[in-house]
């Protein structure tokens, strides 16, 4: 199974857990060839928006040539609603080739009537001018991804420069609305693909752990807030079935 949709004159082979492991300590460009990071992309809110813009910096992943998903409180960050042409009001997703980045525009217009998010899942779509993925591919949904408590998974994030672009950690729980998992994520994650050991996307991250959740219980262990968390996959795709929003294969 392919991780992603290879962009036009790309056909590199998609790595599993265990060839990852095995480049940890070959150079970066060369992990990131061999994993579906090309659609993974930094989104950045219009200056207006951001005093301070570095902790507004956020992610999300290509999963047709012009659709991004990402979180909801992203999207509310993009100040969708103005689509005037200041330059200052602009929102913009940088997508990161071999040898340097590239700027796409946050098509807001398209965005704002593009029915499809919910603030209580924290997830969203918007759209990106251009055509991105024609260039940097997408990552298709797999309507059935295997997922459950113990397994690995790995977030891979654009939004924090500061961090590492893959992280890893383990499924803690699996509910019906909810993945949690013991990954160590911080402001940037916002919008990461969490991917299983097969490459496919079992949720869309939107938080990391609540440091004021009491400790030394023992119903901890069982609290999603405990942990970092994401919204399942398979109820961002029904939600986009039923708005007629067709997914990439």
């Amino acid at each position: 199974m392919k991780a992603y949709v290879y962009p036009k004159g790309d056909h590199g082979p998609a790595c599993g857990f265990s060839s990852w492991r095995a480049s940890c300590f070959m150079p970066m460009v060369q992990v990131i060839d061999r994993i579906p990071a090309h659609p993974v992309a930094r989104i950045e809110p219009p200056a207006r928006a951001a005093p301070y813009s570095c902790a507004l910096l956020s992610t999300g992943f290509l999963i047709s040539e012009d659709l991004l998903l990402t979180a909801y409180h992203v999207l509310q960050q993009l100040q969708i609603e103005y689509e005037c042409e200041n330059e200052e009001a602009q929102a913009y997703v940088y997508f990161f080739g071999p040898s340097r980045r590239e700027l796409y525009r946050v098509d807001k217009k398209a965005s704002k009537h593009l029915p499809c998010g919910n603030p209580d899942r924290d997830w969203a779509v918007i759209c990106v001018e251009g055509s991105p993925g024609r260039k940097y591919g997408y990552i298709p949904l797999t309507k059935q991804p295997q997922i459950q408590e113990g397994d690995p998974v790995t977030l891979i994030q654009r939004g924090d420069p500061a961090r590492p672009l893959m992280v890893q950690g383990q499924v803690k729980i699996v509910e019906p609305d909810i993945v949690a998992y013991d990954a160590p994520t911080r402001h940037g994650f916002s919008g990461s693909p969490v991917f299983n050991e097969r490459w496919e996307v079992v949720a869309v991250h939107y938080a990391g752990k609540n440091l004021y959740v009491p400790h030394g219980k023992a119903s901890d262990t069982e609290n999603p807030e405990c942990y970092s968390r994401g919204t399942p996959i398979l109820e961002v795709i029904r939600a986009l079935e039923r708005q007629s929003i067709p997914l990439a294969a």
